[in-house]
């Protein structure tokens, strides 16, 4: 269906996330730039949207939908695909998290470090 070009897929997931692994044949539009790249949407084909686990595409779907395209949620989002053993690309692919985490590490503000909920010591 996808790979035959019938409808199009579009992953809204950030690019961190799009980077750990996604289905083959998606084009990758981050949820917040939908509205602006919504002209590369073909209006007249089918038009699946996903993401990790089915909220943000859940929204954009609805958006569309009431926009006039014929929209769907993939609903579980690349975490259901992958847990029925579809396939993603790269082969050693994963499901990333959304949020990028990061770890702060205390650091010297002249002569007193900052801890990450910003007392000094």
């Amino acid at each position: 269906m996808i790979a035959g070009g019938d409808v199009q897929l579009i992953d809204v997931r950030e690019p961190h996330e799009w980077d750990a692994g996604r289905i083959a044949g998606a084009t990758h539009i981050e949820l917040e730039d939908l509205v602006s790249r919504a002209a590369e949407i073909d209006k007249d084909r089918k038009v699946i949207f996903q993401c990790r686990v089915g909220r943000r595409s859940a929204m954009a779907t609805e958006a569309f939908a009431d926009s006039g395209y014929d929209a769907y949620n993939l609903v579980g989002g690349i975490t259901a695909w992958v847990e029925a053993g579809l396939p993603i690309e790269p082969e050693d692919g994963e499901v990333a998290a959304r949020g990028v985490s990061a770890k702060i590490e205390a650091t010297d503000f002249g002569g007193q470090a900052a801890d990450p909920d910003g007392d000094t010591t």
